[in-house]
């Protein structure tokens, strides 16, 4: 196997590669399917859990993990925010457009969101609010925004 540095390895080219679905060229772009990391020296036989010595360090420890879990919520819920703001302002400028036009409700202008416009870490931050509701075709953009900004307003106090 080729070397990259001394902890990662290059798969074998006759190595099957992992299905990947719905990627787009961005993710196909940047994702690593090839170099895999190899443990080397001690750190196979040894772990972070004989370092914790006493109740203290055990909660210390506890506290940061928890701490770096809120922060990837706040991101997640950062990066679906710059995605959704852009859609529901072209929706409310279709509205407005079916307005000015003076279009009835029976026929109003049906607006389909592409399936790769929002990713995993998006569907995950609407459905962390929503629950199961949140995959719903139905959702309006805009409420969801609205959710996940006021959200955004209180986590970042």
């Amino acid at each position: 196997c080729r070397k990259c540095t001394p902890s990662y390895r290059a798969l074998p080219k006759d190595y099957p590669k992992p299905p990947c679905s719905e990627r787009s060229p961005e993710e196909e772009s940047m994702l690593n399917d090839t170099w895999v990391s190899v443990p080397v020296g001690s750190e196979e036989n040894y772990s972070f859990k004989h370092m914790r010595r006493n109740q203290y360090e055990e909660a210390l420890f506890k506290c940061e993990d928890e701490r770096f879990e809120i922060d990837m919520v706040i991101d997640s819920n950062t990066a679906t925010i710059r995605v959704l703001e852009p859609l529901a302002e072209e929706i409310a400028a279709l509205k407005a457009q079916e307005e000015g036009e003076g279009l009835t409700s029976q026929a109003t202008i049906q607006y389909k969101l592409d399936r790769r416009t929002l990713g995993t870490i998006h569907l995950n931050a609407i459905t962390r609010i929503y629950g199961d509701h949140g995959l719903e075709p139905s959702l309006p953009p805009s409420l969801a925004l609205e959710a996940l900004e006021s959200l955004e307003i209180i986590w970042r106090l």
